[in-house]
């Protein structure tokens, strides 16, 4: 497990109750992370991702998100540590997306 790189996206995703492997396992728990706003979960108010800087320029909102999404990722699912993320935009509608790619630790 150690050292391969995956790349998580936010495309929605049922949840596996079971996974098959701890790869699986983790790299849900990543997307679950990534997909949950903060204040959205009762009794663990501070867990996943603000929206701070959502009204923010692109190039301020991609900067302190990517802060923020390491910061979380690394904090509540320690088995691995993000490499990049990665920025795809839509210019139709003015929305960017976030794709995360994580390394396994050992």
């Amino acid at each position: 497990m150690n050292g391969q790189e995956f790349i998580v996206t936010l495309n929605p995703k049922e949840i596996n109750f079971m996974p098959d492997n701890e790869i699986v396992e983790v790299l849900q728990n990543v997307y679950t992370i990534l997909s949950t706003a903060q204040y959205s979960a009762p009794l663990f108010r501070e867990f996943g991702t603000s929206a701070t800087y959502l009204d923010e320029p692109h190039a301020v909102a991609r900067m302190k998100h990517t802060k923020e999404v390491i910061e979380i990722v690394e904090r509540y699912e320690p088995r691995v540590f993000v490499v990049e993320v990665i920025y795809y935009s839509d210019e139709k509608d003015g929305k960017i997306y976030p794709a995360v790619k994580v390394r396994l630790r050992g």
